[in-house]
């Protein structure tokens, strides 16, 4: 396939673009992670049952906080590598990779972004949810 320096330039700058955007969504994540446990902690004189639904529901954010948190690095890393690749081509004037390989890594990051900024603004909802039945105001 020939060289599109256009092209490659796009790709580079898109790469920390996503990047950026997925730092941003990470960190909204583990924010909303630490309020429920903020949360859990000031209310412990909840009687027993209700404070174990609220326990589950706090094992299950977590349980699927941290696998986000791991797709989250990897797009990083792949966005990285992206970046790299743009450049090195466009020094090279010649393609390192095919385009449709980092036409791929776009994709994907994007697709993992979503995922990751969908999950924190369920998890914040939920929380709301939750705060909302105790008559509770949320802790943001």
């Amino acid at each position: 396939m020939a060289f599109h320096e256009g092209f490659w330039t796009v790709a580079g700058t898109a790469a920390p673009v996503i990047a950026v955007a997925i730092v941003i969504a990470l960190g909204e994540l583990m924010k909303e992670l630490s309020r429920w446990i903020i949360w859990a902690e000031r209310i412990e004189h909840t009687p027993e049952p209700e404070m174990e639904k609220i326990r589950k529901i706090l094992r299950t954010q977590t349980r699927y906080t941290w696998p986000l948190e791991g797709l989250g690095l990897t797009n990083l890393l792949i966005q990285a590598v992206l970046t790299t690749v743009a450049l090195v081509s466009l020094e090279d004037k010649a393609n390192l990779v095919s385009p449709w390989l980092a036409i791929a890594a776009v994709i994907a990051g994007l697709a993992l972004l979503a995922i990751c900024s969908l999950s924190g603004y369920l998890m914040r909802m939920r929380r709301v949810k939750e705060m909302a039945k105790r008559g509770e105001a949320p802790l943001d």
